[in-house]
């Protein structure tokens, strides 16, 4: 499918959407595709991330082309409520960047949802799931190579700190070392857990002190959906968020 003639901005809104939201996979016509629901779409380009996005990418553009920073070619959409993304998201639909799907998402494990193309609709819908017919390829798979690669080192760094007095008293095969080891173990544990959950409430509180001061509501939420009815992996996505576009998003 042919992309040269949409919008750069909307290509930019694409790029940041598959950056930022979950990767759903499922089988449309026999191959791989990358769908999503549309009430997540709408949620991501609320999020404070998407203001960071369109700054850098703007002012990116700016200097490649020796502009000033207000110059207004090209410059990405901004969005400050529901309505606009929603505009956003249907433009993506008229350009034929996303499309419309159903998708069955009841099949064994070992199979992929699958996905059967609908009948173009105008406008986007939130209750409605979407494919991306533009992806692009390059920066999804750098993009995951690198999440693995921190994964694994996040991984084995953790482990190694948390269990390295266990393991070696482990080997030394003396029983009253070995559960010692093992509550000093679970007390680490339990203490890096409420010292986060301090300085969770610190920067929030820090922050929205600050802000009440330049007249601004709210403050700093680390991991704000933390405790969300979602999937364990959306639960650390965004890593930070301001409280006032978290009630925004959810209006």
């Amino acid at each position: 499918m042919d992309f040269s003639n949409v919008p750069i901005e909307l290509l930019e809104v694409s790029n940041y959407l598959q950056k930022i939201m979950k990767k759903k996979v499922g089988n449309f016509n026999a191959d791989k595709a990358i769908y999503f629901y549309g009430e997540d779409a709408k949620n991501s380009l609320l999020r404070f991330e998407y203001f960071n996005y369109v700054t850098n990418v703007n002012i990116s553009y700016n200097k490649k082309k020796n502009q000033p920073q207000n110059s207004s070619e090209p410059n990405l959409p901004k969005i400050e409520c529901v309505e606009d993304a929603e505009r956003i998201l249907s433009q993506l639909l008229e350009y034929h960047l996303i499309q419309a799907v159903i998708v069955e998402e009841n099949v064994p494990q070992s199979m992929l949802p699958i996905i059967t193309a609908k009948l173009v609709h105008p406008r986007y819908q939130l209750n409605q799931y979407y494919v991306w017919n533009y992806v692009n390829t390059f920066e999804v798979k750098i993009k995951f190579f690198f999440i693995k690669l921190c994964r694994i080192a996040i991984f084995l760094t953790v482990a190694t700190i948390l269990f390295y007095e266990f393991f070696t008293r482990f080997i030394s095969n003396n029983a009253t070392a070995l559960f010692l080891a093992l509550v000093k173990t679970l007390a680490f544990i339990i203490g890096i857990i409420g010292l986060f959950f301090l300085v969770r409430f610190l920067v929030f509180k820090v922050t929205q002190r600050i802000g009440q001061k330049s007249g601004r509501h709210g403050g700093l939420m680390i991991l704000p959906e933390l405790f969300a009815d979602c999937t364990f992996r959306e639960k650390f996505i965004p890593l930070y968020q301001f409280s006032e576009t978290k009630l925004q998003k959810l209006e």
